[in-house]
């Protein structure tokens, strides 16, 4: 039907260019018909091409795809990008849901922002995802795409695998370059020695041992003294470029039309490199196997002083029949290995996130100053200290969950931030309840003592509802009693109801997330929300509580919240409903599964 609908008003287009023409015919000069015969051509080749591109691309199966913002003809989404991409990707996701597409020229992106989506993604389905849409510089230094980060997914990247870990980084590999990397050490222990009653700066010192261990490692047992030396830092500087060219943006790889121009002579720089890289290798191949030739050893023993490239060469000799380790494929997984070494020891040793991190700890003063990272681990630690692990600690905690503030700052413990926390002071206590977004906590100053709670999630026997919590006796005082929860428990949930797992309660939400806020009781990514009926609960005798963060939370039945208690159950964003039969038992035709599996969350038709 549509290739019927496309053809006829094609045919339509070319009648009407064909009046016109005619009408141009024979209204023009007679010496300008050569012009008139070619540009007739190309108006017929180009009406061709038009409805050969509607036809391929109205013909292909069109499969859902996930919302997300609206972009430019040709350039996508590319002009709203913005600098800080994990930020600009947690607004969207706001909008848009946990999943969401973008369009960065002719490629299509999908951006996931769920952990539960994620894990889906990389350990449930990685088979369905192991292929990467390489860059035009990454196949360029892998030759063609033979190493382990870019070949496609099958049995060559599987034994490439198997050379990488279980046998180039297995035990015995790592245990039989010992030797090359104690030399390292100890050569750094001497340098040091040297520089007795001088300033050294310790962390550039060691992420300098760390890349000579690591060069060791790869050939330390091949060259040996000067020779290494010189060939270790040209060889660091090939790949450190290469690193370089691999996070440069291509406009090749946007628009793939664009890649024979090679505008930006990434790929032509990216061969001189692979040229230059294979010149080093070829070197360093030719000198083992020179050593082999000839019996020559180094002065630590053979069993001592195996490096990488040995090991891959010795590899390639008992190499199988069906999947055969090429020196094409050798030398990629040797850059592999380089490119880590490259990476950890940029900028002079120390690597760009190490100067990063010291600026940012430099300008709010240290770890010291009362900074929002020192204030964020400090809530962390005290979420787990008094949910969880207060007993642990032979804390005094009440049965409303109360304990005192001055017990707390005398724990012999360390924040998420590895700061002590008694160094920590009331105000610090008072600025991380103030600055919590889903208000876990209370304060309570009585008898001259400040304090502290959680107000609901917790693990621990000794507190007690009624203490903790205010009972919920009318159905007004919980219009909304909502559990934020995933697709992938819905099934279970249906199954055997809703349980609070090693909690003391069932959580609910008193409200729904709107703009992306966060609300307490409820996780932001969650795809599934499910409606508790509060009248039919509190009618059967079901006992619910509110927290002082307005969370609703109850004990259930015998531990449960059964699915009879359930009023509706719908998917978030897009709020579609999901039907199932309010049973004590139910069986998948009564829970309609298979409908709700092929359900597009976060998308309302």
């Amino acid at each position: 039907m549509t290739r019927n609908m496309i053809l006829n008003l094609a045919i339509k287009i070319l009648s009407v260019v064909g009046d016109g023409w005619s009408w141009w015919w024979e209204g023009s000069n007679i010496d300008r018909k050569g012009a008139r015969v070619v540009f007739t051509v190309f108006i017929i080749l180009l009406v061709i091409c038009w409805y050969k591109w509607v036809v391929n691309n109205f013909s292909k199966e069109q499969f859902p795809l996930p919302p997300g913002p609206r972009g430019l003809p040709l350039v996508g989404n590319l002009p709203f990008l913005e600098a800080d991409l994990h930020k600009y990707f947690t607004k969207l996701a706001q909008v848009y849901g946990p999943i969401l597409k973008l369009r960065m020229g002719k490629k299509l992106c999908v951006v996931l922002s769920s952990p539960d989506l994620i894990k889906e993604v990389l350990r449930d389905h990685d088979a369905t995802f192991a292929n990467r849409d390489a860059p035009i510089a990454g196949l360029a230094v892998t030759y063609g795409g033979l190493d382990i980060a870019w070949s496609p997914h099958g049995p060559m990247w599987r034994m490439l695998r198997k050379v990488l870990v279980q046998q180039m980084l297995s035990n015995t590999s790592l245990e039989a370059c010992y030797g090359l990397r104690q030399q390292e050490v100890q050569q750094k222990m001497k340098d040091l020695y040297t520089k007795i009653g001088t300033p050294i700066n310790i962390g550039q010192e060691v992420f300098l041992m760390t890349s000579n261990v690591i060069l060791s490692m790869l050939w330390g047992g091949t060259l040996h003294g000067k020779v290494r030396s010189s060939v270790g830092a040209e060889f660091q500087t090939v790949v450190a470029e290469i690193v370089e060219l691999l996070g440069k943006p291509n406009v090749s790889d946007i628009f793939p039309v664009l890649a024979r121009f090679d505008i930006q002579r990434i790929e032509h720089r990216a061969n001189e490199l692979l040229s230059w890289f294979d010149k080093i290798f070829n070197s360093i191949i030719e000198e083992k196997q020179r050593k082999d030739v000839s019996g020559s050893k180094t002065t630590f023993q053979q069993n001592e002083n195996k490096d990488f490239l040995q090991f891959l060469l010795e590899l390639q000799e008992q190499q199988d029949a069906k999947t055969p380790l090429t020196t094409l494929q050798l030398k990629a997984l040797f850059m592999v290995q380089q490119k880590a070494v490259s990476i950890a020891t940029s900028d002079g040793g120390r690597g760009k996130g190490m100067e990063k991190r010291d600026d940012r700890q430099r300008t709010s003063g240290g770890r010291g100053g009362s900074n929002p990272d020192k204030i964020d681990a400090l809530g962390r630690l005290l979420t787990r200290i008094l949910r969880h692990i207060a007993s642990e600690l032979n804390l005094n905690m009440r049965s409303d969950g109360y304990v005192r503030v001055s017990d707390v700052l005398k724990l012999n413990m360390k924040t998420f931030a590895d700061i002590p926390i008694r160094s920590h002071t009331v105000e610090d206590i008072r600025e991380a309840v103030r600055r919590d977004n889903k208000q876990r906590f209370s304060l309570l100053e009585e008898n001259d003592e400040l304090l502290i709670r959680a107000n609901q999630g917790h693990t621990l026997k000794t507190i007690e509802s009624e203490s903790l919590l205010k009972p919920i006796l009318l159905v007004e005082e919980a219009p909304v009693c909502v559990h934020g929860t995933y697709k992938k428990n819905l099934e279970s949930i249906l199954q055997s109801g809703l349980k609070p797992m090693k909690r003391l309660h069932v959580h609910f939400s008193s409200g729904l997330p709107s703009g992306g806020e966060i609300i307490s009781g409820m996780r932001r990514d969650v795809n599934i929300l499910i409606f508790l009926d509060v009248r039919k609960a509190l009618g059967d005798g079901l006992k619910l509580y509110i927290s002082d963060n307005k969370v609703i939370l109850t004990e259930g039945v015998d531990g449960v919240v059964p699915v009879k208690y359930f009023e509706k159950i719908e998917t978030w964003p897009g709020r579609q409903p999901i039907y199932f039969k309010r049973t004590e038992t139910n069986t998948e035709d009564d829970l309609n599964i298979e409908k709700f599996k092929n359900l597009q969350l976060g998308e309302s038709k």
